[in-house]
């Protein structure tokens, strides 16, 4: 079999993450399982817990949540369950003797009180579809799974044989396993034609051609699957990559479920990676628990954290290039942020990557393989996998100096990945550069500044040229690039550095003046001011973040676009400090709202510091050794693609 093409969509991020949660749960549940893209419960949890269904898909735009329903099965302890939906559907079988029985008349016991109901009968088909109907048009939902699908049902008969014409008499298991097949078939078939194609229809067990058309794909369990092909890896995933999404409908969903086998080995790493690289192959959700004796865990693990971003490539095997067969390999596939790899072979294989180089996820549980470490080579166990990133060594709409070192962090004073040097090729070192998307053009323009002139460029091509403050002002100057006008164009901000007074003016991304500026500061104070622009109240309006030059106190002031001071703020550091501050504003904590960040500017160690809007401390941390002197920039941005953004710390001199 060979790889298709394969169609991406648009607002995909990976990895998507499935959980297969079969356990009544309550509100303190509900923050945990928020984090999942698709969830898959009994029908009855939306009685038991409306605030989570009514939360769910504002948390998760795309999120999937799926009733968990058996096509052909009732469980004997669902007489007392109290909402009555499965009351309700154990009397209706009960009454009407629905039951799969043998020829003695007794009952198919397919798990523990979990007993087999004739899927031949199309009054049942029919009692099914409208309970399934009912729960679907309450519009909490968006779809269904099926669980139990299969395409033989004789299996499960431990004594006896099975009566499938009830006529009180052991029929044939090829017959039996025929009309059960049919039975199944037409109720995906009266379930679709009740639903329409709007709700998705997920089964778990069967790859079976008669099933396939009716539905959006298919749970693989306990993977690879046991039960698929000859349960090898190569059988899961020709039937996930290749054949079923030929024949299921269109907004195919499937789910690979990983699991610990009913041991629980939640640190079971090698498994879980093994999975997750797998499904990382095509377009599916993966999920991990601890087996088919309890789908009941909200395990969190370090490659849940990765923003892959979306799909660039389709999957291909390094060790054979040019043959896209699904077998035994080194499979790769490649996103905008990383690639996940998965060695399904029974052997450790070793790849060099061709003038690539990767690093590996910084995390907290498995540290020999996750160890944050740069990489040009690999080498990967049997049966194991691993996701690597792309190096990120771009800052965007943030002024750093050309060259200089870069440490990233998150909230709490670690270290997310590899420091870097921030380098724009063609560009002489210490010059202060910026990167964006000034005119929202989806491409990016360069900012580069010395000597007092500021030169705008595309394509390599200068495009603006001025002087902020003169032709005749030749020292530096401190930038930042904001919409702040809402025209859907970014403005350039810019404020003296050390030597001037600390005025800030505003500029089009053409260079025009559209303010004259305002002193942050005493004018005639000679530190120059260093400045960060956000909407730190969430009014749609940016304010102007202002931090003094070297020599001034540590004082932190907001400003309004047209230079109106609205707090005379605090001061981030000792009022007898004299090294001036360095200013920034992201939301690092994902809270939705936009902390300040300092650090002293230069003269003094490199100590970052977070306040809230209201100017309390919520942390603090060294970025360098304590005792290093050089000057800093503190800077924000989303280096990971999580939508939270990480502190940048820059120095000139990279000490340690």
């Amino acid at each position: 079999m060979l790889v298709p093409h394969v169609v991406f969509a648009d607002e995909e991020d990976y990895p998507k993450l499935a959980n297969y949660f079969l356990k009544y749960f309550d509100q303190s549940d509900y923050e945990e399982l928020y984090k999942w893209n698709l969830i898959i419960t009994p029908a009855e949890m939306a009685y038991y817990n409306k605030p989570f269904f009514e939360q769910y898909h504002k948390k998760n735009k795309n999120g999937i949540l799926l009733a968990y329903v058996y096509p052909a099965m009732i469980n004997e302890y669902d007489i007392n369950e109290q909402t009555g939906l499965h009351h309700h559907l154990y009397t209706g079988v009960e009454n009407n003797n629905w039951w799969l029985r043998n020829e003695n008349g007794e009952k198919l016991e397919i798990w523990s009180n979990l007993y087999a109901v004739n899927i031949t009968n199309k009054a049942w088909q029919d009692y099914n579809v409208k309970y399934v109907k009912d729960e679907m048009d309450k519009n909490v939902w968006d779809g269904i799974m099926y669980d139990t699908v299969d395409s033989s049902i004789t299996h499960y008969s431990k004594r006896g044989g099975i009566d499938i014409d009830g006529d009180g008499r052991k029929d044939d298991s090829g017959h039996v396993n025929q009309r059960w097949q049919e039975g199944m078939s037409e109720l995906f078939k009266k379930t679709r034609m009740a639903l329409g194609n709007k709700k998705i229809i997920l089964i778990n067990g069967s790859s079976l051609d008669s099933y396939q058309p009716y539905i959006n794909g298919r749970m693989f369990e306990t993977f690879p699957t046991p039960w698929e092909g000859n349960g090898s890896w190569s059988s899961s995933m020709n039937q996930y990559i290749v054949r079923l999404p030929a024949k299921n409908l269109q907004n195919n969903v499937y789910v690979i479920n990983g699991n610990t086998n009913n041991t629980g080995a939640q640190n079971d790493y090698k498994k879980l990676r093994f999975g997750l690289t797998s499904t990382l192959q095509s377009d599916g959700y993966f999920s991990f628990d601890y087996g088919d004796q309890s789908h009941a865990q909200t395990w969190w693990y370090d490659e849940y954290n990765v923003k892959l971003g979306k799909a660039i490539s389709k999957p291909y095997n390094l060790l054979e290039p040019n043959n896209s067969t699904i077998k035994p390999g080194l499979w790769r596939r490649d996103f905008e942020n990383g690639v996940s790899i998965v060695n399904s072979t029974n052997n450790e294989q070793r790849f060099v990557f061709n003038q690539e180089e990767f690093e590996k996820i910084r995390g907290t549980q498995d540290k020999v393989i996750n160890d944050g470490t740069k990489i040009n080579w690999l080498k990967l166990g049997a049966k194991d996998g691993i996701i690597l990133l792309k190096k990120n060594n771009k800052i965007y709409n943030n002024g750093f100096i050309n060259g200089s070192f870069v440490r990233v962090f998150d909230n709490k004073g670690a270290q997310t990945t590899n420091g870097f040097f921030a380098y724009e090729a063609g560009y002489p070192g210490d010059t202060q550069m910026l990167l964006a998307d000034l005119d929202n053009d989806g491409k990016q323009e360069t900012i580069a500044n010395g000597k007092g002139q500021i030169s705008v460029y595309k394509n390599n091509a200068r495009i603006a040229n001025f002087y902020p403050y003169g032709n005749q002002f030749n020292k530096s100057i401190t930038i930042a690039v904001a919409d702040i006008n809402n025209d859907g164009q970014k403005e350039i901000i810019t404020g003296t550095g050390k030597g001037a007074g600390p005025q800030v003016r505003i500029f089009s991304n053409k260079g025009k003046l559209l303010n004259g500026g305002f002193f942050a500061y005493d004018k005639n104070f000679r530190g120059g001011v260093n400045i960060a622009v956000a909407d730190l109240n969430g009014d749609g309006t940016k304010e102007i973040v202002t931090g003094s030059g070297p020599g001034g106190s540590p004082q932190v002031r907001i400003f309004s676009t047209s230079g109106k001071l609205l707090s005379a703020g605090f001061f981030a550091y000792d009022k007898s400090f004299r090294s001036g501050v360095s200013v920034a504003v992201g939301d690092i904590n994902g809270d939705g709202q936009q902390e300040i960040i300092t650090s002293p500017a230069t003269g003094a160690g490199p100590q970052i510091k977070i306040f809230n809007q209201r100017f309390k401390l919520l942390g603090q941390f060294f970025a360098y050794n304590k005792n290093q002197r050089s000057s800093v920039k503190v800077m924000t941005s989303d280096m990971n693609k999580d939508k939270i953004d990480e502190i940048l710390v820059g120095t000139e001199n990279f000490i340690n």
